[in-house]
C-alpha cells in the first residue's frame, strides 16, 4: 500500500496485490468505509514503507486501526542495519530496477505532488506499491532464513502503532525528578573533570578533540622518556 500526501492532505491511495499488478485512485471520503475494511482485516497483510507516518495521516481521515503490517524499511534494517534503506536503493539492489524519482519530477517547476499530471501521479504510486510488494516477498524469505522473522513480526511491527500513538499523544515527564537528576549529573561531571585535570597536571577544554589530543600526546612523550631513562 502507498498513500501520497502533501502537507498532510491525502491525495490518493495505491494498492498492489500481485507482481506488476497495482492500481491507484484519488482519495475521496466516500471510500473511507471501504479502505477501513481492508486495513482492519487481519488476514490481509498491509505492506508499506515508513508505515508509521502513513498511519498517522490515515488516522486524520478516519482510518483508526491498521492490522497486520509489514514495513519494508524496518525489515531491511533487521537484515542489513549498516546499509541504506531508501526504497529507490532497495529497488535497484534487489530488483535491478530504477524507479521514478519524485524529487526529479518536482524539480521541474513543480512544488508538490498535486501539481504533477494525473498520469504521473498514477504511475509513481502504482510503481511504488508494486516495488514494496516485491521487496516484502524477498525480505520475508531472508528474515525466516536468518530466524528473525518472529522478532520482526511480533515485536517490531506491533511497536510501530505504539510509537505512532506516543508521537500523537506525547508522554508524561516527571520534571522535578529530571531537574534533581540533572543537578546530580552536573556534580558528578565536575568531580570527573577535577580528577582528569589532577591526573594531567593542567586544565584544558575536555570538549575539544584538538586540546585533548595535544595533552594525551604530551603525556605519552613524557612516559616514553621515563621508560628510556630507566
Amino acid at each position: 500500500l502507498n498513500n501520497s500526501h502533501s502537507n498532510h492532505n491525502l491525495i490518493g491511495i495505491s494498492f498492489a496485490y500481485q507482481k506488476n499488478v497495482s492500481f491507484y485512485f484519488r482519495f475521496d471520503k466516500k471510500i473511507i468505509p471501504f479502505i477501513c475494511k481492508i486495513f482492519e482485516n487481519h488476514d490481509i497483510v498491509k505492506i508499506g514503507n515508513d508505515i508509521k507516518s502513513q498511519i498517522k495521516i490515515l488516522q486524520e481521515y478516519g482510518v483508526k486501526k491498521i492490522e497486520n503490517i509489514f514495513d519494508v524499511s524496518i525489515a531491511h534494517y533487521l537484515l542489513h542495519p549498516d546499509m541504506r534503506h531508501d526504497i529507490d536503493v532497495l529497488s535497484e539492489n534487489y530488483l535491478q530496477y530504477n524507479p521514478l524519482d519524485l524529487n526529479t519530477l518536482l524539480k521541474k517547476g513543480k512544488r508538490n505532488f498535486t501539481e504533477l499530471s494525473k498520469e504521473k501521479q498514477l504511475f509513481y504510486c502504482c510503481e511504488l506499491a508494486d516495488i514494496q510488494l516485491q521487496l516484502a516477498k524477498i525480505f520475508t524469505k531472508e528474515l525466516k532464513e536468518l530466524k528473525v522473522f518472529d522478532l520482526f513480526n511480533n515485536i517490531e511491527m506491533p511497536l510501530i502503532s505504539v510509537l505512532q500513538k506516543m508521537e500523537i499523544e506525547g508522554v508524561s515527564l516527571d520534571k522535578e525528578m529530571l531537574s534533581k537528576f540533572s543537578i546530580e549529573l552536573t556534580k558528578e561531571i565536575k568531580l570527573l573533570e577535577k580528577s582528569i585535570y589532577e591526573m594531567c597536571g593542567e586544565e584544558f577544554n575536555l570538549s575539544s578533540p584538538k586540546q585533548m589530543g595535544e595533552v594525551l600526546f604530551d603525556k605519552m612523550k613524557i612516559s616514553n622518556k621515563i621508560k628510556k631513562t630507566k
